[in-house]
């Protein structure tokens, strides 16, 4: 029996006879096209009271296009929509807001220069928002059931990603919605973290609202969903009971093809490993203490631990993005270690990619001394470099010169992972390589990495997903508490076995790297708001001092 008569039966199949749920958002016939391509095929999508209706589908399947009909950013050329009975005849976020909606994105839409407060206060409608005077207050208010942590008057810049994405989570629900929409709301939270936000998710559709959750993460999807929207090319593929749908058969229906395994295969046990690449001794720096070991050509290293006991740090110190003592040395061709090993970072639009530049400028960055001559870059010899890795990574994007931000949320990783390899590194550094990617992608990704690993270079990788690290990787250091407190290799590299050992850990944190301490209120000052504006008096008192000194005049 084929997945999709499999599926159907699953879809349709008599469950427990229970009271129907009010359809507080209901979606019919929705067409939509840009520039004639059809991002959504007449699509029927409805969200209840009480339940959690996930939407999966790989990045261009029509989540995106179909949440922003929903919330009003965008006119749907054909179709309906009524939410909590109204009929929606004008397209606006504000009207839809009124009448009950609220979308959290994937890239929170708060601004940095501002507050927590002054953000609630910018975006919230007047019949919401308190008076200044009681904006912290009120704020705080907010911020009680999902960051109580939080002060109002930190500044947004100042936070890290998941707790921006819980500022606007707090944000969307100060407008009491009955219909909300979160978009990838777990990317860059921790196993903890996510707990929670399932907790508070749950506690909301128990109120009876109605949760829209969107995710490329499958295995998620199954454990806070009631009910799952299948998306591809535009289509609905199917509608089905989250407990009566395994992972494959709906990753399967995402792809539109059958993958046998989630993961490329790995080396036979017992194969030779390749001569040592980087040599690791006593490494330290903030948040790691005294890392040594020998990371080999041709196999994946995954550091596995919980959130925050060093492992990040130690990829980040490995890379020279941090400051390290001990010995790195690369013993193959005898250069310096960081210009050996390229960085694949966890946040690709921060750190990875320049999104006003093209697909070719942000490919073409690490290598242009290969391309040149005399200190010129040759164009034509540049581009036929990247079209080469383009077509070897399967980038699908127009041509070389189309802007990299107009890239699925896959292909842009691709982009930063084809720049990284037109370097010729003998290493691999990769920070959650797969985060935010659909699952065609993310097995795209796993076999380069893998396929990389048969050339030669050596690839470490830091997940915070167990199960990845156990599919991927030929070796697993468990850190905690900034040391490693375990290494897997073989058959012991399991889910079950990195989990446990990070959990059971009983390792404390050794001493901190020696050196001076920076002045606590000088860096403060310099990472604040004020900071600009001091440095340009500066400059302008530095002017006209010298100004004064050279001219009679004054």
């Amino acid at each position: 029996m084929s997945i999709h008569r499999s599926l159907s039966l699953v879809a349709s199949a008599p469950d427990v006879v229970e009271a129907p749920r009010a359809e507080l958002l209901r979606m019919r016939a929705i067409i939509k096209s840009f520039a004639g391509v059809q991002a959504l095929k007449s699509v029927d999508f409805t969200a209840c009271a009480g339940e959690v209706h996930a939407i999966v589908g790989e990045n261009g399947a029509g989540k995106s296009t179909l949440t922003a009909i929903a919330a009003g950013d965008l006119e749907p050329d054909a179709g309906t929509v009524e939410l909590c009975g109204r009929s929606v005849s004008t397209f606006s976020a504000a009207l839809v807001s009124r009448l009950g909606l609220a979308l959290v994105h994937q890239h929170p839409a708060l601004l940095n220069d501002l507050t927590i407060a002054e953000n609630f206060l910018l975006a919230l409608p007047k019949t919401v928002r308190p008076s200044r005077g009681q904006a912290d207050s009120w704020t705080r208010e907010r911020l009680r059931e999902w960051a109580p942590n939080l002060t109002p008057s930190t500044y947004v810049s100042d936070l890290p990603m998941a707790d921006q994405h819980l500022v606007g989570l707090s944000k969307a629900l100060a407008t009491d919605p009955s219909v909300l929409i979160l978009d990838e709301p777990t990317e860059h939270m921790d196993t903890k973290q996510v707990q929670q936000l399932f907790a508070g998710i749950r506690s909301l559709a128990a109120q009876g609202r109605a949760i829209i959750y969107i995710s490329h993460r499958i295995h998620e999807v199954k454990s806070i969903a009631d009910r799952i929207t299948v998306l591809r090319d535009g289509t609905v593929c199917g509608i089905f009971d989250a407990k009566s749908v395994s992972e494959a058969e709906i990753i399967n229906l995402v792809v539109g093809r059958t993958l046998n395994s989630a993961f490329p295969a790995k080396p036979r046990l017992g194969a030779p490993v390749g001569e040592p690449l980087l040599q690791i001794r006593d490494l330290s720096g903030p948040g790691f203490t005294a890392v040594s070991l020998n990371v080999c050509k041709g196999e994946i290293i995954g550091l596995a631990g919980i959130e925050g006991n060093g492992q990040r740090e130690f990829l980040r110190g490995l890379a020279g993005l941090l400051p390290t003592t001990g010995s790195v040395a690369e013993l193959s061709r005898q250069e310096h270690p960081t210009r050996a090993a390229a960085y694949i970072p966890r946040d690709r639009h921060r750190e990875g990619l320049m999104m006003s530049l093209s697909v070719g400028k942000n490919a073409g960055l690490m290598s242009l001394a290969q391309h040149a001559l005399c200190g010129f870059v040759s164009p034509r010899r540049e581009a036929r470099a990247i079209s080469g890795q383009i077509s070897e990574l399967a980038i699908k994007t127009p041509t070389i010169n189309a802007p990299v931000q107009n890239l699925s949320g896959g292909n842009q990783q691709k982009v930063v992972i084809a720049r990284c390899l037109m370097s010729g590194p003998s290493a691999l550094l990769a920070d959650e390589p797969t985060q935010g990617v659909d699952a065609g992608a993310r097995f795209d990704i796993y076999s380069i990495l893998r396929q990389k690993a048969s050339d030669g270079v050596a690839v470490v990788v830091v997940s915070a997903d167990a199960l990845e690290l156990a599919g991927l990787c030929d070796r697993v250091l468990v850190f905690s508490r900034g040391t490693v407190v375990k290494e897997l290799s073989g058959d012991a590299v399991t889910e079950k076995n990195i989990t446990e050992a990070a959990l059971t850990s009983i390792a404390h944190r050794k001493s901190p790297v020696s050196g001076k301490p920076a002045n606590p209120r000088t860096q403060a000052l310099l990472q604040s708001q004020y900071a600009p504006s001091l440095i340009l008096l500066a400059v302008i008192l530095g002017l006209a001092g010298y100004a004064t000194s050279v001219n009679q005049f004054i």
